[in-house]
C-alpha cells in the first residue's frame, strides 16, 4: 500500500487531463458555433455532446494504457500529458 497515496496523486493528474480535454471541446464547440447557426439548438447541443464524448473517448484509451505502466513511467507519462495540455 506504499503507492496509495502515488496513485491517488496520479488518478487526480489523469481526470484533470480528462477534463482539460472536455474543456478543449467545448471551446472548439464555442469557437466554431457561428458555422453552426443553421443548426437547431438541440443539434448544436448533439454536435457539442458528440464531440465531449470522442474526447472522453480519447482519454479513456490513454488513461487506461498510461494505469498500466510501471509507476515511474506512469508518472512521467502524467507529467508529460499535463505539460502538454497547459501549455
Amino acid at each position: 500500500m506504499a503507492d496509495a497515496p502515488a496513485e491517488v496523486e496520479n488518478g487526480e493528474d489523469l481526470v484533470e487531463i480528462q477534463l482539460h480535454l472536455q474543456d478543449i471541446a467545448r471551446s472548439e464547440m464555442t469557437r466554431h458555433r457561428k458555422h453552426l447557426a443553421s443548426l437547431t439548438t438541440e443539434q448544436q447541443s448533439a454536435v457539442e455532446a458528440l464531440l465531449i464524448s470522442t474526447a472522453d473517448l480519447i482519454s479513456h484509451q490513454v488513461i487506461d494504457r498510461i494505469q498500466s505502466y510501471p509507476e515511474a513511467v506512469r508518472k512521467k507519462c502524467v507529467s508529460v500529458w499535463s505539460g502538454a495540455l497547459v501549455a
